[in-house]
């Protein structure tokens, strides 16, 4: 993912230079005062990166600014776009849909040409650059990124009334047969997540409860969860509650013939917990570093090189 992303806001930058340099008077205009768009001058590139950095989902992006930073360093160190540099500024969205839009408003203030977007809560910015005629990049975590030309996106997190059937299928095939979704509603997104879920349990027919976990403790929710009967757990929420409730489960007798969590793959988490996701899995967007691919050794030499304070570098 992390090529992939620097990926299309190259293809998109070029094509914006490219247009730049097609005739038009305006275009021609900017080029001969240094500079074809915002953010682009004759050496450099601006992006801005918008995640949570702080906030009750922080802990779910620690990594996202230090791997940019180590694509875009990766890519000026074999001579940038078109021999344009790519500088970078960043802003914070605290975990909230307004601190998202004032931060998309920062960048465009700052002039940036594009952001490259991280979140959960992207649904007031979007539109708003789409109006400001700012391209956006990364994971769609909102329906919402369909509806604009100027969202590029390396994954679509949710889709409103939609899901696919392989998170189904796969439990299905473990032996699963009913299921509790547990997940922290905080964010319309994990409302989605949590919607998403249910649809493919229940298309694998394999019936599905859903736990909001915000405002409970463990032990409350592990006790709501294995009086409800279900063999299996899918969890998106903080891994205390996740592998509290893996624990309960198994002192009560029941331990879960099928536990996956969408935020448990992390090596700096096998010290704390290693002992109960022991034979739990950790669903993914994409092939697990352990497959040690080309492509992989690159990240984590440009991690080591260009974000060296992430350690380890595959968290």
């Amino acid at each position: 993912m992390w090529r992939t992303r620097l990926g299309v806001a190259t293809i998109a930058a070029m094509t914006l230079l490219a247009a730049c340099s097609s005739g038009d008077s305006s275009g021609s205009a900017n080029a001969a005062s240094g500079s074809c768009a915002p953010g682009v001058t004759k050496d450099s590139i601006k992006a801005g990166l918008l995640y949570p950095d702080t906030g009750v989902m922080a802990a779910q992006f620690t990594g996202f600014r230090a791997g940019v930073t180590a694509r875009f360093g990766a890519e000026n160190a074999t001579g940038g776009v078109d021999g344009r540099k790519i500088i970078s500024g960043w802003q914070d969205d605290e975990s909230d849909p307004s601190g998202n839009l004032q931060g998309a408003r920062e960048l465009v203030a700052q002039n940036a040409f594009a952001v490259v977007q991280y979140t959960a809560v992207s649904q007031q910015s979007i539109a708003y650059l789409d109006k400001a005629g700012v391209p956006v990049l990364g994971a769609a975590d909102q329906p919402g990124w369909a509806s604009h030309r100027n969202t590029f996106t390396v994954i679509l997190t949710n889709q409103t009334g939609q899901s696919t059937t392989t998170l189904g299928d796969f439990v299905r095939q473990q032996g699963g047969t009913k299921a509790a979704v547990v997940v922290s509603f905080l964010s319309e997104t994990a409302k989605l997540y949590a919607d998403g879920v249910t649809k493919s349990l229940q298309h694998a027919g394999i019936d599905a409860v859903s736990q909001d976990v915000d405002g409970t403790n463990t032990a409350d929710v592990a006790r709501k969860i294995i009086s409800s009967g279900v063999d299996t757990i899918i969890a998106a929420a903080p891994l205390d509650i996740y592998t509290g409730v893996l624990d309960a489960a198994v002192a009560a007798g029941h331990p879960f013939k099928v536990a996956a969590s969408a935020v448990s793959y992390d090596p700096r988490l096998l010290a704390p917990y290693g002992r109960q996701l022991a034979g739990t899995y950790a669903s993914l967007s994409y092939a697990a570093l352990e497959r040690d691919r080309p492509v992989q050794r690159r990240f984590l030499q440009a991690m080591a090189t260009y974000s060296p304070e992430v350690s380890p570098p595959g968290q």
